[in-house]
């Protein structure tokens, strides 16, 4: 995983354990491969930084009913919120 971000901030109580059957043997995803996540915006007025942080970061940004949808690549979008994908299983 990559060197933690210095200008993020945690919030208490959004620490999550990991889920009972998840192992650290899956292997990573395809960084070309591209996804799309939904940002729920705590304030209408936050939509701005939140469009300016996706395109600062590579991703695409809509708007959709209230919500903003980033797409991109999974390498621009891991960096953009310095996380790490693993391929899931069904």
């Amino acid at each position: 995983m990559t060197t933690p971000r210095r200008d993020y901030v945690d919030l208490p109580g959004s620490e999550r354990a990991a889920h009972p059957f998840a192992t650290v043997e899956q292997p990573p995803v395809d960084a070309e491969d591209r996804a799309t996540v939904t940002i729920v915006p705590a304030n209408p007025a936050a939509i701005p930084a939140i469009i300016a942080f996706a395109t600062d970061n590579h991703l695409t940004a809509s708007i959709e009913h209230g919500f903003v949808k980033a797409e991109g690549r999974l390498g621009d979008l891991q960096a953009a919120f310095d996380t790490q994908t693993v391929v899931g299983r069904d």
